[in-house]
């Protein structure tokens, strides 16, 4: 029987398993580390729009589209906010239609329902009374760790 001519037990490699190399295991934790934190940084730069989606009706139409709301409206929504209206479209086959504006007044009915007025800030669309579509509105803008953190306390 012919003997293995490579030796795998020697005590070059025993050494090598036994003593691993410190400073390449301690740069190499620390380098890893870096570009997590990094990365986190760099997660943490880009800005979440949290919106709120509500369904409306047009009432009036003119400079300022009045709509009306079958609900109670949050407290985050304000005068000054940017707001998109997602209508549907008068043409079948051809979606929604996008229309994008300023909130310039929040009034309320004689039955205490909501009312929003809306200027308008394009020239190309089109709006009846009677037409349904919904408004989203950008409340606010939060970072990674802020909705991490408020997800976190949520759970407790």
């Amino acid at each position: 029987m012919q003997r293995n001519k490579y030796e795998l037990r020697s005590t070059e490699v025993e050494s090598v398993l036994s003593d691993p190399p410190h400073l390449f295991a301690s740069w190499g934790i620390i380098s890893i580390i870096a570009v997590m934190v990094g990365l986190l940084c760099l997660l943490n730069s880009f800005k979440v729009h949290e919106t709120i989606t509500i369904p409306v009706e047009i009432s009036k139409v003119g400079g300022i589209v009045e709509l009306k709301l079958n609900m109670v409206i949050s407290e985050k929504i304000k005068v000054g906010q940017s707001a998109m209206i997602l209508l549907n479209s008068i043409n079948p086959g051809k979606g929604k239609q996008r229309v994008t504006g300023v909130i310039e007044r929040i009034a309320f009915s004689q039955f205490n329902a909501p009312i929003i007025f809306f200027r308008n800030m394009e020239t190309n669309c089109f709006f009846f009374p009677g037409m349904i579509g919904s408004i989203e509105i950008t409340v606010g803008e939060k970072t990674f760790f802020q909705l991490l953190f408020a997800s976190f306390l949520l759970k407790k």
